[in-house]
C-alpha cells in the first residue's frame, strides 16, 4: 500500500470540503468528513488535534505523539483489507471527523487505468452498483449520507 499516494488522495478529496480557513486547509469536518487517519493508520492533518479539542473529543498517543483515536477506538482500524466487493477490498485504516463526531471510514477503492483491465466507466458503474447494494444497510446504522453521487478519482 502506498501511504503517500493515499494521503495525497485524501487531502485532494478533502480540499473540496466547506469551512476551509488558513487554520483548516482541508475543512473542519462540519460539512464533509475530514479524514483523521489514512489507509496506513497514520494521522492525516496536523490540525486534527486542535479540532478534537474544539469539539471536546478524546484522543490518544502513539509512540509519545498525538494520535486522533483513543486506545479503545484504534482497535477497530488496521492496515488490513476486507474482501467485501467481488475482489475489491475495504481499506480499514481510515477514520474521520464529521459534524463533531469520530467515525470509522472503511473505504472501497475501485481502480481503473493504464492496463486497460478496468475502464473508468466500468469502475464508476460498479461503484454505483455497490452504493445501491449497500446504501440501505449503511444508512440504517448511520454510516452513509443520502448523497446520490459516487465520487471519482484517477489511479495514481
Amino acid at each position: 500500500m502506498n501511504c503517500e499516494t493515499r494521503l495525497t488522495y485524501s487531502n485532494e478529496e478533502n480540499a473540496m470540503t466547506d469551512n476551509q480557513t488558513p487554520d483548516y486547509a482541508h475543512g473542519d469536518g462540519s460539512k464533509k468528513p475530514l479524514y483523521m487517519t489514512n489507509g496506513c493508520c497514520e494521522v492525516t492533518h496536523d490540525y486534527v488535534e486542535d479540532l478534537l479539542a474544539k469539539f471536546g473529543l478524546p484522543a490518544g498517543k502513539f509512540e509519545g505523539d498525538f494520535y486522533p483515536l483513543t486506545k479503545q477506538e484504534e482497535q477497530y482500524i488496521g492496515e488490513e483489507l476486507a474482501d467485501v466487493a467481488d475482489g475489491f477490498g475495504a481499506l480499514l485504516g481510515y477514520s474521520a471527523l464529521y459534524q463533531g463526531k469520530k467515525y470509522l471510514m472503511p473505504s472501497i477503492e475501485l481502480y481503473f487505468g493504464e492496463d486497460g483491465a478496468v475502464t473508468e466507466e466500468d469502475a464508476l458503474a460498479y461503484g454505483q452498483a455497490l452504493k445501491d447494494e449497500y446504501s440501505e444497510r449503511l444508512q440504517a446504522i448511520g454510516g452513509m449520507s443520502s448523497s446520490k453521487r459516487v465520487g471519482t478519482t484517477t489511479a495514481t
